[in-house]
């Protein structure tokens, strides 16, 4: 038996099947498994819980690019790394708690000066955007466990934030 499965599933299936890799008869090609025939049921039992991993961790992956991305506001590129929401939410609430100051922040094309009212809007956009990238995510989680999404190419078609033009 020869079953289709991405490399990074071969070793949580072999763990799952209680082998030890390499093992007897088991081998790996191009995105191949070639499985032993006493490990025939075994496997075809495990290969949609696989799958579904599989695609989960691909729906994952993408979210998180789409999310570190960066977005553009107000015809500004804002970073959306990790470091960089934690800073401009800093940014948010302190212009929150200080909104007749003036922020001073430094952005990926350099420094900037913000009224409070303009960070408070970037740290708006940044965290609709990263909610809008987690609420995706979720949708699409929901429809591969539903069995409505079955491929990559279903999780790359599926609606998911646009980065603002980025």
């Amino acid at each position: 038996m020869t079953v289709d499965i991405d490399v990074d599933l071969v070793g949580l299936l072999i763990s799952e099947l209680g082998v030890e890799w390499p093992a007897d008869g088991f081998s790996y090609d191009d995105g191949k498994l070639t499985v032993p025939s006493q490990y025939e049921d075994a496997v075809t039992k495990l290969m949609p819980s696989m799958q579904r991993k599989s695609l989960i961790a691909y729906a994952a992956a993408k979210r998180f690019a789409i999310e570190t991305g960066g977005i553009t506001v107000n015809g500004a590129l804002v970073d959306t790394s990790r470091d960089s929401q934690n800073m401009i939410n800093g940014a948010y609430n302190y212009a929150k708690a200080n909104p007749d100051k003036a922020i001073s922040f430094k952005g990926s094309s350099g420094w900037v000066n913000m009224t409070a009212d303009e960070a408070i809007a970037v740290g708006e956009a940044v965290g609709d955007h990263v909610q809008a990238c987690f609420a995706a995510e979720g949708t699409i989680a929901a429809a591969i466990a539903a069995g409505k999404i079955k491929d990559q190419a279903s999780i790359d078609a599926a609606a998911w934030p646009t980065n603002n033009g980025r």
